[in-house]
């Protein structure tokens, strides 16, 4: 059974992240247009359930305008950004962590804030890499994310 994940506009929540998880439950159960825009309160709470209540009646019918105002509202602000964007270089490799698992980590928390400048992200990765694995790294040249 799939379930919807409830969205709360909590800073820790990625609102872009959630809206196409969101897209993928109602695309796999088939909803027409209207369903969807019928279900998404009913998977609000908190702090976006009573945005949504403020400003539901502007976007009943469109929901991709409502996606857009979503990402706009529940997007982080440049100070959260760069707080998270600093989260990212004294991020460290697990113990038990695979380097492929390392690395998505820290694409998530990437995209979490916008980030796209491949070499800025794969220094971040090559910084908190195990040093036995940054080493060899290292060693081999990687010039990209994929080569780490």
């Amino acid at each position: 059974m799939i379930s919807t994940q409830v969205f709360s506009g909590a800073s820790t929540e990625d609102a872009t992240v959630w809206l196409a998880y969101f897209l993928r439950c109602t695309r796999f159960k088939r909803y027409a247009n209207d369903d969807v825009v019928r279900t998404f309160p009913l998977v609000l709470r908190g702090t976006a359930a009573d945005w949504h209540e403020q400003v539901a009646g502007a976007f009943h019918s469109d929901f991709d305008r409502l996606q857009q105002v979503v990402k706009e509202w529940f997007t982080p602000s440049d100070f959260t950004r760069w707080d998270k964007i600093s989260d990212l270089f004294p991020t460290t490799q697990r113990t038990i962590q695979l380097v492929d698992e390392f690395v998505v980590q820290l694409q998530k928390l990437a995209n979490a804030v916008d980030m796209r400048d491949d070499t800025l992200i794969r220094c971040a990765v090559q910084k908190g890499l195990k040093p036995h694995i940054s080493s060899y790294v290292l060693q081999q040249n990687a010039k990209t994310i994929i080569d780490v």
